[in-house]
């Protein structure tokens, strides 16, 4: 009689119980991901989720009024296991266009990348397992879990040189060691990712651009003062070591012996027994008897 009165967790879920999806494309993964995870409880579970999941779509949103439209026939196909509504789901409501842009993602994927500058080994390492179990990128077993061993595979063909030499991840069989292990060693992949970032920094900066900005003169036309490549390559054949000042003084200088003025005609005869006491002609005519001396 005492065991009967033990307390004990119910085994029942009810359809309010499961997880709700208003059908956005961008938490598609998030609501694949808790799906699958109910269903790996065993039993009759698979087959009960596929039944009852579209009792879950918010109501009113577009992705219950597309399932309200569906065939009878589909609907039917889609009820029969959980995998067959996430991939009806994949298929046809999100589509190909959905996919790509998914597997795009998962292609480029890498640790800290824009959007998870604060994310953990551990964390990316979750994030990369998850999609790749959503997006059938790893095989999976007559009970429709994934194959440890690719799961495996897929996170660690992403890790950096020095994180696969400190991880050794061909010698581990399923994600649960994996992550073990990546958290156990975080301090040190952290340190690696560092040193790798600082010596790619170090790389991309080694050679900086000149500065490029324009300047007005009286109200004419807009003169660049950015050096063209041809003219850097001949700076540095040189032997010369400019910074970006100089660069931009040689640049002014260019341009300014190039500048071709137009002669205005003067309001007096030219004088051209005046000459100019500087080392070279002017850059233009005088601008009252257009002599070209002074």
């Amino acid at each position: 009689m005492y065991l009967n009165h033990m307390p004990r967790i119910e085994p029942k879920f009810r359809p309010d119980n499961l997880p709700s999806w208003d059908g956005d494309a961008e938490t598609a993964i998030d609501y694949f991901v808790r799906v699958d995870e109910l269903a790996q409880l065993g039993g009759s579970m698979p087959q009960q989720l596929g039944m009852y999941l579209w009792t879950q779509f918010l109501s009113g949103s577009e992705v219950e009024r597309w399932w309200f439209s569906l065939p009878e026939g589909d609907k039917s196909q889609m009820r029969t296991h959980y995998l067959a509504f996430l991939e009806g789901l994949r298929d046809q409501w999100l589509g190909e266009p959905w996919k790509f842009e998914m597997r795009q993602r998962y292609t480029e994927m890498r640790f800290r990348q824009a959007g998870h500058s604060r994310e953990s080994p551990v964390t990316f390492t979750q994030r990369r397992l998850m999609t790749a179990r959503m997006l059938n990128m790893v095989a999976r077993g007559p009970d429709g879990a994934p194959l440890p061993a690719d799961e495996v595979q897929e996170v660690y063909r992403v890790y950096s040189t020095s994180w696969n030499i400190m991880l050794k991840p061909m010698k581990l069989r399923s994600s649960m060691a994996l992550q073990a292990i990546v958290k156990q060693l975080t301090a040190e992949l952290l340190m690696a990712y560092e040193k790798e970032a600082s010596r790619e920094r170090t790389t991309t900066g080694s050679r900086r651009p000149f500065r490029s900005f324009n300047r007005t003169s009286g109200g004419s036309k807009s003169v660049s003062l950015t050096m063209t490549a041809e003219e850097a390559e001949e700076e540095e054949a040189g032997g010369e070591s400019m910074d970006e000042a100089v660069a931009e003084a040689f640049a002014i200088i260019r341009h300014a012996s190039k500048r071709v003025f137009s002669v205005v005609p003067g309001k007096f005869a030219p004088r051209d027994e005046v000459k100019t006491k500087m080392c070279c002609p002017p850059p233009g005519p005088c601008r009252v008897c257009s002599s070209k001396f002074h």
